[in-house]
């Protein structure tokens, strides 16, 4: 029997507070949402003690390293698959750009742990071991996420958000970006404003803490946030970057 779970959104950044470290990982404190237009799709094809059998499907993402992700899941999928003892045909269809702080490395584990619970698995850890955007992205909705990526808070807002989503060409890479960030960061080049905690205050601050390092990796991020600015009121990168999203109101 064939299981499909059709939407698996985007993450869109509203805000992204660094908040300190923990373990050697960056703590935060975002407020995030879905974009439902932009979506990655999972198919499981269960059997029981079993491995995960990964397949993917045409999709809209055109850049995609079938091998490279692969090898990006495969150890993600093997702790997911020993620890329920539970596998089958894996099939994806990738639309979600990877590398754009879009959550499109977190989107495929977090569809398959969506159609598992759908099944009646319930895994005996937390998540955010398989990525820090994980848990947001099963949960979904509107989110307040805070820790590495551990705690969520589900908020609301009277007015639906739509998205306009585009990537600067050239990528930034997000260990580089963190790695720039404390290098900044350490040289005062931060000044720390209020951290937005609702979806009012994250669409009225457009804080990104991580902006200027990546504009610093990548030019283009800053050029594509010059031009999305001409012509919208709200726009901010998601993420690490290279994403940019335009956020309207209805």
């Amino acid at each position: 029997m064939l299981f499909v779970e059709e939407k698996i959104p985007a993450k869109v950044n509203l805000s992204l507070a660094v908040t300190g470290k923990r373990g050697g990982m960056h703590t935060l404190c975002m407020i995030v949402a879905e974009c439902e237009d932009l979506f990655d799709e999972v198919y499981l094809s269960p059997e029981k003690g079993s491995d995960f059998k990964l397949r993917f499907a045409q999709g809209d993402y055109k850049e995609l390293d079938e091998g490279r992700f692969a090898n990006f899941l495969a150890p993600k999928l093997k702790l997911v698959s020993d620890t329920l003892n539970i596998g089958g045909e894996l099939t994806i269809r990738k639309n979600i750009p990877l590398g754009g702080g879009l959550g499109g490395s977190s989107a495929a584990i977090a569809g398959t742990l969506r159609l598992l619970d759908k099944l009646g698995y319930d895994l005996p850890f937390d998540p955010v071991r398989l990525g820090g955007d994980v848990p947001a992205m099963m949960r979904g909705g509107l989110l307040r996420v805070e820790g590495v990526g551990e705690i969520l808070t589900p908020l609301s807002y009277p007015k639906k958000l739509e998205f306009d989503v585009q990537i600067a060409e050239g990528g930034v890479d997000s260990a580089a970006c963190y790695a720039l960030y404390d290098k900044m960061a350490s040289m005062g080049e931060f000044f720390p404003s209020p951290i937005p905690m609702t979806v009012k205050e994250a669409l009225s601050s457009l804080r990104n803490d991580l902006t200027l390092p990546a504009t610093r990796l990548n030019p283009n991020v800053k050029t594509l946030l010059e031009s999305m600015k001409k012509t919208n009121s709200r726009v901010i990168m998601s993420g690490s970057g290279s994403a940019v999203v335009a956020i309207r109101e209805r």
